[in-house]
């Protein structure tokens, strides 16, 4: 039916197609213009950014009022890093004092541990020595109270018996 109809179509009809086909063809030539020129203008405030960035913007002050914004917002600025500045380094402070409590405190109690332990060992060398002085005390009666007959064989392994623990016992005394 689209082939019978473009037959039919007559000369004026022809023209108006061709004239609208013009006026859109230039519509979207005029918006890939616009198009193109707002991607130009994107592109421009970019750099402009990157400019700002840069340190460019003070060069960009023209009149007295932009000074003076700028040395305002300049001030402010620096008078919230410096307050901000203030409370890291009084935090910093505080940490510090903390720290050194802590560490005054580990040390004290690392000496105490070691005082324990050296006190514990004492108290274990003292029992030690009362321990063998009873068993030299128990094996002096029993070498005392044996029978003379049987006295020979055991006095003698005895006898060695009180000997080590005498020694022992000088020994640790050292």
């Amino acid at each position: 039916m689209k082939i019978e109809s473009r037959k039919t179509l007559s000369q004026d009809e022809r023209k108006e197609m061709d004239k609208k086909q013009t006026e859109l063809q230039q519509e979207l030539d005029m918006r890939n213009a616009q198009i193109a020129d707002l991607q130009r203008q994107i592109i421009s405030f970019n750099e402009d950014k990157e400019k700002e960035k840069a340190g460019d913007r003070w060069a960009r002050l023209a009149s007295m009022t932009e000074a003076k914004i700028a040395a305002q917002y300049l001030f402010d600025t620096a008078t919230e890093m410096t307050a901000s500045a203030s409370l890291r380094s009084a935090e910093v402070r505080d940490l510090k004092s903390q720290l050194d409590d802590l560490a005054g405190m580990k040390s004290t109690l690392e000496k105490r541990i070691t005082d324990l332990k050296v006190g514990h060992e004492d108290e274990m060398v003292r029992l030690e020595r009362e321990h063998e002085e009873k068993v030299l005390f128990l094996l002096g009666q029993l070498a005392g109270n044996q029978p003379a007959s049987t006295a020979d064989s055991p006095d003698v392994s005895l006898g060695k018996d009180i000997t080590t623990m005498e020694e022992r016992l000088k020994f640790q005394a050292k």
